[in-house]
């Protein structure tokens, strides 16, 4: 059996000492739970993401040489002005939504191999003011099929959404996706509806469906909450 040895007493006797190393205790303490808390955009996701959707990638319909990623999405909340609707953010402070899919693409020798699609040849949806983001910021190492609003602030409660963008074909997978949602405003002069860049910098974002979700293209997927 195990004996437990006993630490040697290292508290002071001097009731001065003990306050200095309670005191500092304290700090000690308070400093950690500074530092873990979450920052506070993180909760921000509250106001603007979708509460429930879905994301169908499969082979096009125009042929084995395209991609069609289908995506739905609907905000059920209250639809007024107030800070408890998860419309809160596009009635007060942004007017550009982002709909992100964001191909997994970090392989370390010839990572083109594994990607299911490349290139975003045309899109339709019904959201306000649509458009079909350009990724020519986006990282090497993942390829984004995003679909936007410019008119984010028209977006209704309780009303399905859709956004369908093809792409051009690349392998046949499987090829891990997660899924995003940002914020922000339309910062590009001249951004219409269409192929477009309209959001320099996003305000917020919310990662919905990470990477290490493990979820796949080709395939269809139902996502709800957090509400």
């Amino acid at each position: 059996m195990t004996t437990l040895q006993a630490l040697p007493r290292r508290y002071p006797r001097d009731p001065r000492a003990r306050a200095i190393v309670a005191f500092a205790a304290l700090l000690m303490l308070t400093f950690a739970l500074y530092v873990h808390q979450p920052p506070s955009a993180g909760a921000l996701y509250t106001t603007f993401a979708p509460t429930q959707g879905d994301i169908d990638g499969k082979v096009s319909a125009f042929g084995p040489t395209y991609r069609d990623h289908n995506s739905q999405m609907i905000w059920q909340t209250s639809s007024a002005c107030v800070s408890t609707s998860r419309l809160y953010n596009f009635c007060t402070i942004d007017d550009v939504f982002e709909h992100e899919i964001w191909l997994h693409n970090y392989h370390v020798q010839y990572p083109e191999s594994y990607r299911w699609a490349h290139y975003n040849q045309g899109y339709s949806s019904n959201l306000p003011s649509p458009y079909i983001d350009v990724p020519d910021s986006d990282p090497p190492q993942e390829w984004g099929i995003t679909i936007g609003s410019v008119d984010a602030d028209n977006l209704a409660a309780y009303t399905w959404y859709y956004g369908n963008i093809v792409s051009n074909a690349d392998n046949p997978g499987p090829n891990w996706y997660k899924l995003r949602f940002a914020v922000g405003d339309t910062d590009v002069p001249g951004c219409v509806t269409g192929r477009a860049w309209c959001m320099l910098s996003e305000d917020d974002g919310y990662i919905r469906i990470p990477f290490t979700s493990y979820y796949t293209f080709p395939n269809h997927l139902y996502w709800y909450g957090p509400y």
